[in-house]
């Protein structure tokens, strides 16, 4: 039987490499295309796996991507039909609108040598992949000087201790990785491995897979081990001696190869976690605070302070900048749009929003921000808007299926999930879907939250969804809650030492930070932890709040100035 032809007749424009204009499925000239509607200047032919489905293509633009293939007019690849359209879409519009079978296109890519299929996946859509593509990502990166290099050897820092712990399919990536790469990730004063005895363990799980090369530059890698205080030093060393002895290295070898200057002076972090504004003390703050991990205390940065005070606001980091949006001061609800630029230091008026509201939530996707219900002392709202800061205008999005305030969103496997929430007479366990690459199909129900919430956070952490504290049956609730997605329905996860709702959340530091809120009828300062097994009071802010904004801040500019500016609030 003759495959059935595949037509989708959407034009595009094609870069200069020929004269023509294309219709994914037929080729003209252009001078043709524009009065003929004929089939007589198709030139190539592509098969699926599964032979249901012929495409036919321009073979020029096809072979810019895939310059391997042989030059036949008909053409099999060992791909799926959704991964035929995907190719295609980049083929023809250099962009993807389905990641389901994004994974299938980069193992055939790498497997077909496709280095600028390849290099286009790696750089535009690392985020969307399994973390256990991380450290494999980032030596394709390195190679071939992409721009997104950097960005992933910062990922692998953050994520290979606790997937070489867990035993996660793909570190052995890392663990047959060739010490030149070794030496350069542990190295880079850019990469944050959280503390010395994270990155020596690291480096020694390596080590034993990789022995004698070991032994040879056993110097070079624990010179790039760097210590917060002496005794950390000593602990690591210990440890690092005994492994190498036990892998055959005379003692006294090892000894004179680990007595190395190693500094004692913590990195200038590439993140920081920021506390920003805020409701304590029956007043509004608009006050920065930033958490110095290597204290383990909150300090002020005074150069960064809110033009306002404001509660209920969001803060949502794109680039080199800092966006706020909304907030309220318990009289009224504020509409401007500030945003915070790392290079000048200083907050700008940017936007209002087309339409007064609090107590909403946001996410950011794709260098986008979305809002998500509220509240606009009418009642609860079911409109939805969307914020573009490169053209600075907003637009208007499908609404939710049931109005409602304090729901809690993020992004969950390349959709926009927003969760519980309170509609004006009940709080909600519903979640809904929407999927910002198909606007036009608006919202689908998701799988039920086990417990009613609303004031609540929902964050992903080390690719699990987890619903957090919130208020509940009258009352703040320390309950947490993770989706299955094996079973497909949420589970009961460890509680919170202290129950909380109007609280802000963050991953940081490789656990889920949760950050003053409301317990009973007060505030609280307590700042809590969750390293995927257990929750642990870890310190405190130096005084009650809630409703304030947290922010995990990448890569930003004037990093050291903001630090040194920093006082004790």
């Amino acid at each position: 039987m003759v495959p059935q032809s595949k037509w989708i007749s959407e034009l595009v424009e094609l870069d200069s490499a020929s004269m023509t204009a294309a219709v994914i499925g037929e080729k003209f000239e252009l001078e043709i295309m524009k009065n003929s509607t004929t089939t007589d200047c198709i030139v190539d032919s592509l098969f699926g796996v599964d032979d249901q489905v012929v495409f036919h293509v321009h073979w020029k633009f096809l072979n810019h991507w895939l310059p391997t293939l042989p030059g036949f007019r008909y053409i099999r690849l060992r791909l799926s039909t959704t991964a035929i359209v995907l190719l295609l879409e980049i083929v023809y519009y250099k962009k993807i609108t389905n990641l389901e079978p994004l994974m299938e296109l980069v193992d055939y890519a790498a497997q077909s040598n496709a280095c600028r299929l390849l290099n286009f996946l790696i750089e535009g859509y690392f985020e969307e992949m399994p973390q256990n593509y991380l450290f494999w990502c980032w030596r394709i990166a390195r190679k071939d000087r992409l721009k997104c290099e950097m960005r992933l050897k910062q990922l692998v820092g953050e994520n290979i201790h606790w997937m070489l712990q867990d035993g996660i399919d793909g570190v052995e990536s890392f663990l047959t990785a060739s010490v030149k790469d070794i030496l350069d990730i542990a190295r880079d004063d850019q990469v944050d491995w959280q503390s010395g005895k994270i990155l020596t363990e690291v480096l020694l799980s390596w080590c034993r897979i990789n022995g004698r090369i070991a032994k040879d530059y056993c110097k070079e890698l624990f010179s790039t081990i760097r210590f917060k205080t002496m005794s950390e030093r000593r602990e690591c060393l210990t440890i690092f001696c005994e492994t190498f002895i036990e892998m055959g290295m005379d003692e006294s070898d090892v000894v004179e190869k680990t007595t190395v200057y190693s500094s004692m002076k913590p990195r200038v972090p590439h993140q920081v976690l920021l506390y920003l504004g805020g409701w304590g003390a029956k007043k509004g703050s608009s006050a920065v605070l930033f958490y110095d991990k290597y204290t383990n205390h909150w300090a002020g940065v005074p150069v960064m302070e809110l033009p306002m005070k404001m509660a209920y606001h969001r803060v949502l980091q794109i680039g080199q900048y800092l966006y706020c949006f909304g907030g309220y001061d318990f009289a009224s609800f504020k509409t401007e749009v500030w945003r915070f630029d790392f290079e000048k230091l200083v907050w700008e008026w940017k936007s209002v929003l087309p339409d007064d509201r609090g107590y909403f939530a946001a996410v950011t996707f794709k260098s986008k921000v979305y809002l998500f219900g509220g509240y606009d002392f009418t009642g609860r709202l079911s409109t939805n808007i969307l914020y573009d800061p490169e053209r600075n205008r907003w637009e208007p999005l499908p609404f939710l299926t049931v109005g409602r305030s304090d729901t809690a969103a993020t992004v969950y496997r390349g959709r926009i999930l927003v969760s519980g929430g309170f509609d004006g007479e009940r709080t909600l366990n519903r979640v809904d879907v929407f999927d910002p690459k198909k606007p036009e199909e608006g919202w689908t129900e998701f799988v039920p939250l086990r417990d009613r919430r609303s004031a609540h956070c929902l964050v992903v952490f080390r690719g699990v969804l987890y619903a957090l504290g919130g208020f509940q049956h009258g009352s703040s609730t320390s309950s947490c809650e993770y989706f299955d997605n094996v079973s497909n329905e949420w589970r009961t996860a460890p509680s919170m030492n202290c129950e909380r709702s109007t609280f802000a959340a963050a991953i940081f530091n490789d656990a889920i930070y949760v950050i003053g809120g409301h317990t009973a009828n007060v505030s609280t300062a307590l700042v809590e932890k969750f390293d995927g097994t257990q929750w642990r009071i870890d310190h405190s802010l130096p005084k009650p709040m809630a409703a304030g904004a947290v922010v995990h801040v990448q890569n930003p500019k004037n990093m050291a100035v903001l630090l040194q500016r920093s006082a004790e609030w």
